[in-house]
């Protein structure tokens, strides 16, 4: 019997179950050939990278000519400081992207439909789709994040205490971006989970200003997001001796373990409602 996702008859054919293992690899596949296939698009990405990576480097050049009290108060200079919480939030923040634009990808392909008449979990094929890309920018920003530190004179990255945090974050940002997903798959358009995120990360959650440096008010709505305990530790680890804030590691463990299961009850749930008011092909 044939296994696939439609058969092209006026009927079904019998499906024998399809694992897991072998979809996710299928997905991985693609992404690597969608990556790979729009050269422009990963060019003009790097090139934004580097000039956001570059203007770090500018501005701590600034902070320098004020003094060495930055230095001596967080351990590292601000440039260090900087380029260490763009490329962290950089690369475990796309799981808040890659789930709502694979979703919103199939919409206007319109292919959505056809993608969940497969014998698989409509909500397992959404995260099985984008985890790829997920995987991908995740090593890219471990890899560059090796760079960053070898060139600032700070600790090594191939460590438990700089890869546990960048995972748990990743993980975190990835229920969110389930979250985002379960919103595109309803409203379309209008998404507000990404966009509050993405507005409030730069500056509440520490990668360009020291959350001890904000207003104390601000502060306490800094502790909320993963980016400000994620960050934490992984500067910490980073410079020898640094003491490490033991409060960020179970607020972020917290965070990895239930935003996901949230996002993903909250896209069978929207799935369920797209089915049901016949606007799962629309976009």
């Amino acid at each position: 019997m044939r296994v696939g996702c439609a058969a092209g008859r006026g009927h079904r054919t019998v499906r024998r179950p399809v694992g897991a293992a072998r979809v996710a690899v299928a997905f991985l596949v693609r992404s690597l050939m969608i990556f790979t296939s729009y050269r422009l698009r990963a060019l003009l990405g790097f090139v934004s990278l580097g000039t956001t990576l570059l203007g770090c480097v500018l501005v701590g050049r600034l902070v320098a000519t004020g003094g060495a009290g930055f230095g001596e108060r967080f351990g590292m200079s601000y440039t260090a400081f900087a380029l260490v919480g763009v490329v962290v939030h950089g690369a475990a923040s796309s799981g808040l992207r890659v789930f709502r634009t694979s979703v919103r990808r199939e919409q206007l392909l319109g292919t959505l439909e056809h993608l969940l008449a497969c014998p698989v979990d409509p909500s397992v094929l959404v995260v099985l789709s984008a985890l790829g890309q997920l995987l991908l920018t995740l090593a890219g920003g471990l890899a560059l994040l090796a760079v960053v530190s070898h060139l600032a004179g700070l600790g090594a990255v191939v460590s438990g205490e700089v890869l546990l945090p960048v995972v748990l974050y990743a993980a975190s940002m990835a229920g969110l971006g389930l979250l985002s997903s379960a919103v595109v798959l309803v409203h379309k358009e209008g998404e507000p989970v990404s966009w509050a995120l993405s507005t409030l990360t730069g500056v509440l959650g520490g990668v360009f200003v020291p959350v001890e440096l904000l207003p104390g008010w601000v502060r306490g709505a800094s502790l909320l997001l993963p980016t400000t305990h994620a960050l934490a530790l992984v500067r910490s680890a980073l410079v020898p001796g640094h003491a490490t804030p033991s409060a960020s590691i179970p607020v972020l463990c917290l965070s990895a373990a239930t935003l996901p299961v949230a996002g993903f009850i909250a896209l069978r749930f929207a799935f369920r409602r797209a089915r049901r008011d016949g606007s799962l092909g629309h976009y």
